[in-house]
């Protein structure tokens, strides 16, 4: 499975844009533009999306239909209160493994996008490939990184192949 993680983009400051609750906040125009901008990279790169996977928060659940408008995927944008804020590495990887399939059914999905928030992806990504929640990855908001994960995903069984930074992917 190769698995992008993808940090939802720039959202509407909880204070000063007057929400009481922090998942009713809504991306900001800039961070359309990061969802926009990394759906543009995926497509560019040839990436063809199998599963788009979001945390059930208005920010994410935003980028993610912002992202599915561009890379089509056979599947989502999916929610799931499994991908939510707070959730451990191993949380996760359950809820990802419900969606995974035996390799050998045609329908099983390689490609999934995740789109999430930190520190919960970069947890993630650490547990992924090195073991350890405690060594994490840092995703600015709109930020993706690639990480492959041969056969059943589990701790340390990943490779980081990528981690590409907003400013980067303008120029994808």
């Amino acid at each position: 499975m190769q698995l992008y993680l993808l940090r939802h983009g720039d959202a509407a400051d909880r204070v000063t844009g007057g929400y009481e609750r922090d998942e009713d906040r809504p991306l900001t125009e800039k961070g359309r533009e990061e969802a926009r901008r990394a759906a543009a990279a995926l497509a560019n790169l040839g990436v063809a999306v199998d599963l788009l996977l979001t945390s059930p928060l208005l920010r994410a659940s935003q980028t993610a239909t912002l992202a599915a408008e561009r890379l089509r995927p056979r599947r989502g944008p999916e929610r799931s209160a499994a991908f939510a804020p707070g959730r451990r590495p191993e949380e996760t990887l359950d809820a990802l493994r419900s969606y995974e399939g035996e390799d050998t059914e045609p329908d099983a999905p390689r490609r999934v996008v995740l789109v999430g928030h930190m520190p919960d992806l970069g947890n993630l990504a650490g547990w992924l490939v090195w073991g350890r929640g405690d060594l994490t990855v840092t995703l600015r908001t709109g930020g993706l990184c690639r990480i492959d994960l041969p056969g059943r995903p589990g701790a340390a069984r990943g490779e980081l192949r990528w981690l590409l930074p907003p400013a980067l992917l303008r120029r994808l």
